[in-house]
Formats: structure tokens, C-alpha cells, sequence
């Protein structure tokens, strides 16, 4: 039989146990396993490995009880093949981590983290752990919101702002191309973008907010096809993406004067926005629509 590390649990202080175990058992690599030596069952690590952490791995009782439990747990598939959607979770600050290195990851339900790596030119590893170290303390659980709720929090907090945010920030826009655009020629098409942007949001807005007014009147009966609903939402990726390269990733020149140093900035805030209000909208608005 193969041999695996032994660890036991009941020598580690309370304090850090948790901590301990699942880092320990996150950094297996797939068909490496450990023994865990408890004083009690540990089913309820099987669940939080399972349910929040997404891990593929087998579980194997070698002794049950009354007093001393030890199991054996082998991991069967890495980090690398999670999905983002699981790792994000209902964490928006994961997800605005993720959207620097793509927006793409806001509409994409199918990518894993490896997509993610090859992107980022980086580790499993340190991906998932830059990730999972974003983590907001409070985390709204979507999916337990009735309609009314969703549709307040996404016309509230998404419509109205970016509404103000466009405005504002055309505004600061305009004054930047007008005194520096020959020491910046990139606004210029920073610019344009930005006007397609708001042009494909507001569109997108009038939308959903028929789509909510809709099912206020009609309830979960309303039917929609939202692959169509949702087709805009690759225009909108595709223009934060220009805009998040001609920005060089919201960061002004080293000389930029304090009006552009805040555009750039404000420039961030809403790409972060809006990615955050494509993911809500497609992860969760689906939950109370019956598909055509």
C-alpha cells in the first residue's frame, strides 16, 4: 500500500487547526493524499472541501471512532481545473481581481482557473491564492434574495451609479483631450471607446429594466431567451477590454496632471462597476426566469 503523510490533528492548538489542515490539504497536488488523525468525526471537512472549496478528491474512513477517527483524503483534480465562477462565488473583490487580468471572466461561466493562469502568465498557485486573499467579509449571498431585493440592489447600486458615472467622468474627459492630447494621443481612443460604452450600457439598462418590470407584473411566469437578453454583454466586455489596454490598465503617465490622475482613477472604478453588474445580472437574474 501506498504511504502518505500522517498528521494529527489533535496535537495541533485550536486556534490554528482549521487554518492548518485546509492549507495543508490545498497544496496537495492531484493523486497525493494524507491521513488525518481526529478525535472526532470529520465530516464536516468533507463538506467545506467539497461545497466551498470545489476540491475533487476521494475520502476513505480507515477507522471510525468512538474515540480516535482517521481518514484518508487523495486529491483527484487540481486547482487548475476549478471553475472561476466557483471560486468567485458571490465575492465580488475576487472578481474585480480577476476582470484586470480579463474582463471576459464577468460573462464566461465555462472558464477555469487555469484560463486565468495563461492569462496572467502565472501559477495556479498564486493565482488562486491572490484570488482567495481578496476576499470581501461581506459577502452578499445572492442567491437567497427574492426579486424585489435583486431588483432594487442592481437599479440602485448599478443603473444609477454608472448612469452618474458616465456623465461625470465624459465630462473630466473632455477637458483632459482638449489640454492633452498631444502629450497623451491615446485618449483620444480611450474616448471614442468610452462614448460606444455608455452607448451599448444605456441600451443594455433600458433592458433590464424592462425585463424587472416584467417580472413585477407578471412574477417567475415570465419566459425569456437569455442568450439574446445577455448577447450584449460581449460588445460591453469587448469595449472595457479596449479601454483597460489603452489606459495601459488605469494607470496615467508618471506626469499626468491631478485631472488626468482622476479620470484614470474613475476610469477603474467603473470598469469594476460594470463588470460586477454583467456577472450579477447573468449568474443570478437567470434564477427568476423560466428559459424559452
Amino acid at each position: 500500500m501506498r504511504s502518505y503523510e500522517t498528521i494529527d490533528v489533535r496535537k495541533i492548538p485550536s486556534t490554528l487547526r482549521h487554518q492548518q489542515i485546509i492549507s495543508r490539504i490545498l497544496k496537495l497536488k492531484v493523486d497525493e493524499g494524507i491521513i488525518l488523525v481526529v478525535d472526532h468525526d470529520p465530516k464536516p471537512l468533507y463538506y467545506l472541501l467539497k461545497e466551498e472549496h470545489k476540491m475533487g478528491f476521494e475520502w476513505k474512513y480507515m477507522k471510525k471512532g468512538p474515540q480516535i477517527w482517521q481518514v484518508l483524503l487523495i486529491r483527484t483534480s487540481g486547482i487548475e481545473d476549478m471553475l472561476l465562477e466557483d471560486i468567485i462565488g458571490s465575492d465580488l473583490s475576487r472578481l474585480k481581481y480577476l476582470a484586470r487580468i480579463d474582463p471576459g471572466y464577468c460573462l464566461n461561466k465555462d472558464l477555469t482557473l487555469r484560463d486565468a493562469v495563461e492569462v496572467a502568465h502565472s501559477t495556479a498557485d498564486k493565482v488562486y491564492n491572490e484570488i482567495t486573499a481578496k476576499s470581501d467579509q461581506s459577502v452578499n449571498h445572492f442567491e437567497y434574495w427574492d426579486l424585489p431585493l435583486f431588483e432594487q440592489f442592481i437599479l440602485h447600486n448599478y443603473h444609477d451609479y454608472e448612469r452618474h458615472m458616465m456623465t461625470s467622468i465624459s465630462a473630466t474627459m473632455g477637458k483632459v483631450v482638449e489640454h492633452h492630447q498631444h502629450e497623451i494621443p491615446e485618449i483620444l481612443e480611450t474616448q471614442r471607446t468610452f462614448h460606444k460604452l455608455g452607448s451599448a450600457l444605456f441600451r443594455q439598462m433600458t433592458v433590464e429594466a424592462d425585463l424587472f418590470a416584467g417580472l413585477k407584473e407578471k412574477g417567475t411566469e415570465t419566459t425569456a431567451d437569455t442568450k439574446s437578453m445577455f448577447e450584449p454583454y460581449s460588445l460591453i466586455v469587448d469595449l472595457l477590454r479596449e479601454i483597460n489596454a489603452s489606459t495601459q490598465g488605469f494607470v496615467p503617465p508618471a506626469d499626468a496632471c491631478p485631472l488626468t490622475q482622476h479620470l484614470y482613477e474613475k476610469l477603474g472604478e467603473l470598469y469594476d462597476d460594470v463588470v460586477c453588474h454583467i456577472y450579477l445580472e447573468t449568474t443570478y437574474l437567470p434564477l427568476y426566469l423560466h428559459d424559452n
